[in-house]
């Protein structure tokens, strides 16, 4: 019996040596990998170990290369297999990686900014069932402007995987499900505008960005001296962007989003420009050249804007106030927004339908459709607006042409189609005892000669009723937004009707 007993001391006191020879071991291993990481740039507090668990915590570590800096107060480790890695050394397996407080701050002062070598060294396979960073921070900043910023992030990761070819990929790990959350983004857009969204939550099934603001950092006076020719100033504040259904990936080394649905609510969108400065003789694309030349594969079945009201202000003359249109009460949706296979024969239409009200008097119905994969920019736009009063025309034709409209448009229909360079189509008015009245100088009174001479320009017809005019071509200014030539279109309508 004494033999029996001495022999269980004994192995006991064996694997005790060996436990504590391995746990100094591992100790040793941990040491030696943690301070080979980057003499230079990487620091840490301590670590501690458990080889009964399989734990490991690193604390207060710091990693600071060319223009980053990463710090955070905790790296734990949990149910590591130590013993498989230390003996065979080929793969990782861990359980679980929490990261507590991380902060990375990235900066770079020019394009040919260099961010230190890459090391293609990576010999081992990992697998980590579930990674959590918790209340971490992250910012940008560049030539001393904190570009962006996001004070609150939390990241939840699950079945991560990864080995010597995965990571020369562009996406160098494989994973599951996933939840990212973050609070109060910023980004500075340039020198007069900045960019915030409240909440972001994103998985891997849908994407929910709560409150974003487009906000001006300079008044309407100031702007100007920031932008080198025209350019708008927006002020946009967007209740939520939710896509409830999505896959993102890379395929032929391209980066490849689609989804079901893409909808905005509760918008309301500012536009202000000062035509007074330099113009912008920049070539602009029609919206399916845009789309063809995106950087990414994309593929959204529809996009539903909802509760959305839109004003839009230019100021032509610097001594007169800007003219105005507004459109309240808006409801879009856009089917068919892609850019995959151009040369497939049945290629969709992108379809845009769009219900408002001008000045939140008139209802306007508009019905656009094109072909993403037309070089040539085929398109067609139909539509009406309903009951116009003076008021509403008169916001904008006032401060912009100085000329002021009496009675009413009871209607005004139009359908037009075109390419990238002209278009042809008619327009139809129904109006009312319809007149203008040319204002004295910059004032609201009326010039009765001048308001004399263009009612006799107005076409000789009956102030009551309709014409229905024939529009064969308007060619399309380059140098303008589509927006720009849609109003041509109906400019050209409106002025054959009434001159």
């Amino acid at each position: 019996m004494k033999n029996i007993l001495k022999k269980i001391l004994v192995g006991l006191l064996v694997l005790a040596v060996i436990f504590v020879g391995l746990h100094f071991f591992a100790r040793y291993k941990v040491g030696k990998l943690l301070d080979g990481i980057d003499k230079e740039n990487f620091s840490y507090k301590e670590y501690s170990i458990n080889l009964f668990q399989g734990n490991l915590s690193v604390k207060d570590i710091s990693y600071r290369p060319k223009k980053q800096n990463l710090q955070a107060k905790t790296v734990s480790i949990r149910n590591f297999n130590y013993l498989s890695y230390l003996v065979l050394g080929d793969s990782i397996v861990v359980d679980e990686i929490q990261i507590e407080k991380p902060n990375l701050r990235l900066s770079k002062k020019n394009d040919s900014s260099v961010n230190g070598k890459k090391s293609n060294k990576f010999s081992e396979k990992i697998r980590i069932n579930a990674l959590a960073i918790t209340n971490g921070r992250l910012s940008y900043r560049r030539d001393s402007i904190k570009r962006f910023k996001v004070p609150k992030i939390n990241l939840k990761i699950k079945n991560i995987k990864t080995g010597p070819d995965q990571i020369k990929q562009k996406i160098p790990f494989q994973y599951g499900d996933y939840f990212l959350e973050a609070d109060s983004l910023n980004f500075v857009a340039n020198a007069y505008q900045d960019l915030s969204v409240a909440r972001v939550e994103i998985s891997e099934e849908e994407v929910l960005l709560q409150d974003l603001r487009f906000l001006p950092t300079k008044n309407r006076k100031d702007y100007v001296n920031y932008i080198p020719y025209e350019k708008d100033l927006m002020n946009l504040k967007l209740d939520s962007i939710h896509i409830p259904s999505y896959k993102f990936s890379y395929k032929e080394e391209a980066p490849h989003f689609s989804a079901g649905l893409l909808s905005l609510s509760a918008i309301d969108f500012s536009i202000y420009r000062d035509k007074t400065v330099k113009d912008d003789l920049r070539k602009k694309d029609m919206y399916s050249t845009m789309i063809r030349k995106l950087p990414i594969q994309l593929k959204i079945d529809s996009v539903a804007l909802n509760k959305a009201e839109i004003t839009y202000e230019e100021k032509i003359k610097k001594d007169r106030n800007p003219g105005k249109v507004n459109f309240k009460n808006l409801n879009a949706k856009i089917y068919n927004i892609t850019n995959l296979d151009l040369d497939r024969k049945d290629f969709p239409t992108t379809k845009v339908q769009i219900n408002t009200s001008f000045f939140g008097k008139s209802p306007i119905e508009m019905n656009w459709q094109f072909k993403v994969n037309d070089t040539t920019g085929r398109f067609r736009f139909r539509g009406n607006v309903q009951n116009v009063p003076p008021s509403s025309m008169n916001e904008f034709f006032i401060p912009a042409m100085n000329v002021k409209a009496k009675g009413s448009m009871q209607a005004v229909y139009y359908d037009f189609e075109g390419n990238r360079n002209t278009a042809r189509g008619k327009t139809k008015l129904v109006y009312d005892d319809f007149d203008l009245a040319v204002l004295k100088g910059d004032s609201r009174s009326e010039s009765d000669i001048l308001s004399f001479l263009a009612n006799i320009i107005v076409n000789k017809s009956p102030k009551n009723g309709s014409i229905t005019s024939q529009v064969e071509s308007v060619k399309r200014d380059k140098t303008k937004s589509f927006w720009n030539y849609f109003w041509s279109c109906l400019e050209a309508g409106i002025k054959k009707s009434l001159l």
